[in-house]
């Protein structure tokens, strides 16, 4: 569950926050090996959660990576849809 908090120049409640803080729940494994990352390249944990955030921000909103979702789950669709039409058409024959 995120809890915004965000600050601003204008007050706590100003019209332009300048940053917003946000505390998440991870696994175990997953905080060590946020950790464990965040050493390798020399960052702390919070700085190499707001690469990958942002990272993943890039990425919803790339018109080539959009495309790319839309025809992977495109293709995932069609291929449950022949299954579901032949497992239909198996059942139709044993009648």
């Amino acid at each position: 569950m995120a809890n915004s908090n965000a600050k601003s120049d204008n007050g706590p409640h100003g019209a332009n926050p300048t940053n917003s803080t946000f505390s998440l729940r991870l696994r175990p494994a997953d905080y060590q090996n946020l950790m464990s990352i965040a050493g390798i390249r020399r960052m702390s944990i919070a700085e190499l959660a707001r690469e990958f955030i942002l990272d993943g921000l890039r990425n919803a909103l790339d018109p080539d990576e959009i495309e790319r979702q839309f025809e992977e789950e495109k293709q995932r669709l069609l291929a449950a849809a022949a299954e579901m039409r032949k497992s239909s058409a198996s059942s139709a024959g044993r009648r």
